[in-house]
Order: structure tokens, then C-alpha cells, then sequence
């Protein structure tokens, strides 16, 4: 199992998405019976680090969020860990990704 993000991507302009999507693609090259890449959006719940932007992208997207699509929706952190634990007990055979728009 691997937390990754929306947009994970080896060929993305944006470094972080890169870097997620070269540790995907790394991962599968491994060979694990069963691999599986959550890629939340924007994760929810309380942490202790304040960081500002976040915060304020987490206000706007939760005020917005009925509007949005389902990809762009906040995912609250409880709904990824759950994706993760049935996907440990689940372990089906191949590389499998869970985007965000189940996590919502």
C-alpha cells in the first residue's frame, strides 16, 4: 500500500505529482504480488502542524465541496486510512490505484 496523491504522474511539470508518480511506477517495477496506490486530493481532519495554505484550500473546498466533482472533493483522513487497511486485508493480486474520488 502506498498514500500517494491526485495527479501522480512520472511525466508531471509539477515536482511533487513527479516524485509520486516515479515512486508509483518504482514500486510496481518491484514485482509485489499485490500493490495498491491510494491517491487522495486534498486530505481532511486535524493535525498539529499549521500550515496556511492548506487551511485555506480546505475551507474553500469543503464550503464548495457539493459543487464539486467528486475528484475534487476533500478526503477525510479516517476514509483514506480505511482505504488502505481494506486494501491490506483485501492484498488482490496486481497494481491496483484508488483515486480520490472514492476517498470522498
Amino acid at each position: 500500500m502506498l498514500n500517494s496523491a491526485l495527479g501522480a504522474d512520472p511525466a508531471s511539470r509539477i515536482f511533487y505529482n513527479r516524485v509520486k508518480g516515479e515512486v508509483e511506477r518504482a514500486l510496481a517495477g518491484i514485482g509485489f504480488a499485490s500493490l495498491t496506490c491510494v491517491r487522495p486530493g486534498l486530505i481532511g481532519g486535524s493535525r498539529d502542524e499549521f500550515r496556511f495554505g492548506e487551511r485555506m484550500m480546505a475551507l474553500a473546498l469543503g464550503a464548495a465541496g457539493p459543487l464539486l466533482p467528486p475528484k475534487w472533493r476533500v478526503n477525510p483522513a479516517p476514509r483514506i486510512a480505511r482505504a488502505l487497511l481494506d486494501a491490506a486485508i483485501d492484498a488482490r493480486p496486481g497494481v491496483h490505484v484508488i483515486g480520490s474520488e472514492r476517498l470522498s
